[in-house]
């Protein structure tokens, strides 16, 4: 996989709640200025300060408000089990967007789960340090891979404490919440298809794991099996 250019704005903390909010507007379809000056009055009442409340702003826009970018199929796919999900799942929404969205949560995610495989502590410094390797410009890397980490320990994907991170074990049942996530993960590696023992150990996935993942794509409108150049099983998009 190849490196990607940081994104203008993704150095924010992105709070649950405000990423909940921002999710609870898309799916309510309002036009998007209606949404944007929504959400800019809910995050000035979190008292971000000026500054931080226009760019956190536009990072949560560019998360799940963004009307016309090459996510927007993803997002809209969302909203067909929007109402089936618990709040206790919604972060697995944001996770899913964030690693398509932002090369900066891809590279930081990719870090830490390929890191996990090796250890059950992983150094924050050793990320950091991974994750600059990954891009042009690194003076800012640092503080910013920082703001991803505390947005996935607020989503509840990671513990975070004394210089290093434990990644959380986290279960999906909802079939057609696992069948989205694995189109997040597909699109954000750039691949049309995935063995299911990679898609098992597929970093960007962190602690997530899915229940009867082959059920899942066997009754999935979006995926299906089919076997590769070396007639080995593999998950495949189907094209639209």
């Amino acid at each position: 996989m190849g490196s990607k250019e940081i994104s203008v704005g993704a150095d924010r903390f992105l709070a649950l709640q405000w990423a909940n909010f921002a999710y609870e507007l898309f799916v309510s379809s309002e036009e998007m200025k209606t949404s944007r000056k929504i959400l800019r009055e809910y995050l000035e009442g979190q008292m971000l300060g000026q500054v931080s409340t226009r760019k956190t702003t536009d990072q949560l826009i560019r998360l799940w408000l963004y009307p016309s970018d090459p996510y927007s199929a993803l997002r809209d796919l969302t909203d067909s089990f929007s109402r089936i999900i618990s709040k206790a799942q919604m972060p697995v929404l944001h996770l899913g967007m964030a690693v398509n969205v932002f090369p900066i949560y891809y590279e930081t995610v990719r870090v830490i789960g390929t890191l996990e495989r090796i250890t059950d502590q992983i150094s924050t410094k050793a990320i950091s340090m991974r994750v600059v390797e990954r891009f042009p410009t690194t003076s800012s890397i640092p503080r910013t891979v920082d703001r991803v980490l505390q947005s996935l320990k607020d989503w509840g994907f990671i513990e975070n404490a004394d210089g290093s991170i434990t990644v959380k074990k986290i279960l999906l049942q909802e079939p057609k919440l696992v069948n989205w996530f694995i189109l997040a993960t597909l699109r954000a590696t750039g691949q049309n298809e995935i063995t299911l023992l990679e898609l098992e150990n597929c970093p960007l996935k962190l602690g997530i794991n899915f229940t009867h993942p082959r059920s899942v794509v066997n009754e999935s409108e979006d995926l299906f099996f089919s076997r590769n150049h070396q007639g080995i099983e593999v998950v495949r998009l189907k094209t639209q």
